[in-house]
């Protein structure tokens, strides 16, 4: 008993031990002090040359490189991370990715698609692309690429089997309805995706939906407005919402297109004033009335544009404040095929103001709000009957068009139970049951999609109606 008793004791006091050690060790010096200790004792008592401690730094991080090359990117990552907010570090592969966000011309066949438990389902067919012409639909399941199974594939790699070199070919196999397999020899090119939307709305408006300043946004947005000079629209709805920037040249390119020569569209201020640059509208009045819509996404290059029409008043400003983010970037390749990015300046707006960390508050603050989803629009099931795939019946179609409105199902609305319709149903029943999921249309699951429905709530896109209200009365 006394021996049980003094290893208890003495396993108390080892713990106590650490205790106190850990609590001393608390360390009074970061790294950094450290370094930056040894970087000024050489630099003022070192005899071998003369040494400054940014020339020391460099050399050691040189050397640790040498020896471990591995930790480059991470290195440049976070060298650029710590010297400037906006700035950024991309890899080779990284860089290849964001050049193309940045452009309207991706490489591939013209789908955009989802991955549902794993399997690739083709959500959109881009018009007058590879993919259309081959005859791909919405609701295509892809299962093989060149016979290389993508079913179960982690979703941008089963990406990368369809995309390729432009003039190469790539045999797509897909389940399509009641079809069964069909297979596809697609031959890849350089597909051209808009990055706006526009129409003409019902009470003649023009709308132009802006998602990005990549490059050609400007020339997109001179087709549109063509399209409505041809039917004598003035009233213009410039919908920025939730674009996040992109080319500033972009936004002045379109800035130029609503303002007469000479307004301030905006100004670049550089950290040296030999580089500060003014940019300045070149045409004629157009006489449009202009809205614009913005919320707190809308930022860099959107907010240019909001505050050149804003400011020199030529457009009323509806929404949300946006999000701030008044500064200019730019971007330097590096031999290793990488890309630095950083800033470089500060936008100001025509009348002088710096918007960064601020953003721009509308003329019309309105925000958006939900409402329920209205039932009337779908067809109730009897909740009597279940279904299989093959089966036909008009409440499958029901079923389908509540999934089509909520955004999971993209096949065909029809009658038919198809492989699609499966793998959207068991998906669903594995987020209510994990360990019951039959993939069936059972009176269960008829009742949990339509009492979804009634609790869910869709928004309403106030901002819009007040914008078309707006331009109506003016």
């Amino acid at each position: 008993m006394k021996r049980i008793f003094s290893a208890l004791l003495i396993i108390c006091i080892l713990l106590c031990g650490c205790v106190f050690a850990e609590e001393a060790a608390v360390p009074l010096y970061t790294n950094r002090d450290i370094l930056s200790g040894i970087g000024r004792n050489i630099e003022l008592y070192g005899v071998y040359g003369q040494f400054d401690s940014e020339e020391l730094y460099l050399s050691t991080l040189s050397g640790i490189l040498d020896k471990h090359p591995e930790m480059y990117d991470e290195v440049l990552k976070i060298m650029l991370s710590s010297m400037d907010k906006y700035g950024a570090y991309y890899t080779p592969e990284e860089a290849e990715k964001f050049l193309e966000n940045l452009s309207d011309s991706i490489t591939g066949i013209g789908i955009t698609v989802n991955s549902i438990d794993g399997n690739l389902i083709i959500n959109q067919v881009m018009p007058e692309t590879p993919a259309e012409r081959a005859g791909l639909a919405a609701g295509d399941i892809i299962i093989s690429a060149d016979g290389v199974n993508l079913t179960g594939m982690d979703l941008d790699a089963a990406i990368s089997h369809i995309r390729g070199t432009v003039g190469t070919s790539v045999s797509l196999t897909v389940i399509r309805g009641n079809l069964g397999q069909l297979t596809f020899s697609i031959v890849r090119d350089n597909i051209i995706s808009s990055p706006i939307d526009y129409e003409i709305l019902d009470d003649g408006i023009g709308y132009i939906r802006i998602y990005s300043f990549a490059e050609h946004t400007s020339d997109y947005v001179s087709e549109a407005l063509a399209a409505f000079s041809e039917k004598g629209i003035k009233d213009i709805i410039i919908d920025l919402r939730d674009n996040g920037g992109g080319y500033l040249s972009e936004a002045v390119a379109i800035a130029d297109m609503f303002l007469p020569e000479g307004k301030i569209i905006t100004k670049e201020d550089h950290r040296l004033d030999l580089f500060d640059r003014t940019y300045t509208a070149t045409g004629a009045d157009p006489g449009y009335n202009t809205a614009i819509l913005i919320n707190e996404n809308s930022a860099s290059a959107s907010e240019v544009l909001t505050a050149a029409l804003a400011e020199n008043n030529y457009a009323t400003t509806i929404g949300e404040r946006s999000y701030g983010k008044g500064t200019v970037q730019t971007m330097n390749g590096l031999i290793s095929g990488g890309i630095i990015k950083y800033t470089v300046a500060f936008y100001l707006t025509p009348l002088g103001k710096n918007i960064d960390e601020i953003g721009i508050s509308p003329d019309l603050n309105v925000n958006n709000t939900l409402e329920p989803v209205d039932l009337t629009q779908f067809t109730e099931p009897s909740y009597k009957n279940t279904y299989y795939v093959g089966m036909s019946s008009p409440e499958i179609r029901y079923i389908k068009e509540m999934l089509a409105y909520m955004g999971v199902y993209s096949g065909e609305v029809n009658d038919y139970f198809d492989e699609n319709l499966r793998i959207v149903l068991e998906a669903l029943q594995k987020s209510i049951s994990p360990s019951t999921p039959s993939g069936t249309l059972d009176p269960a699951m008829q009742i949990n999609i339509f009492g979804f429905l009634g609790q869910s709530k869709v928004r309403a896109d106030n901002q819009l109606t007040v914008a078309k209200n707006f331009l109506l009365e003016k």
